[in-house]
């Protein structure tokens, strides 16, 4: 059985189970982390973007520019017309850096 990896969060009194595995991407809302899911919920909690910069260390993140983390996984589609971005699993579409661009290229994309 694979391990399923998770935090515990609390936010306003409530706690909460987050499993990466079921987390698409991170967007950063100034002093907020919005969490979006594969069943296309999305959570906020009041935790800075960069709290969660421990996921692109041992799980399947990358963070592709100041405002999102996405996850590896879920990142159907790379892509420069003007600028570069993502298509992620639920159809979003996230712009990436120039740096991101290359560093996907070489690690999912080639």
């Amino acid at each position: 059985m694979e391990k399923e990896y998770f935090i515990v969060t609390t936010d306003r009194n409530v706690k909460r189970k987050i499993f990466f595995k079921d987390v698409i991407y991170l967007e950063a809302d100034g002093s907020y982390t919005e969490i979006h899911f594969v069943d296309n919920k999305k959570i906020t909690l009041s935790r800075l973007l960069k709290t969660f910069m421990f996921l692109t260390e041992k799980f399947s993140f990358y963070r592709v520019n100041r405002s999102n983390i996405i996850n590896l996984d879920y990142c159907y589609k790379l892509a420069k017309a003007k600028k570069a971005y993502v298509i992620m699993a639920n159809g979003e579409k996230i712009f990436i850096s120039k740096k991101s661009y290359k560093d996907l290229l070489d690690m999912e994309f080639s």
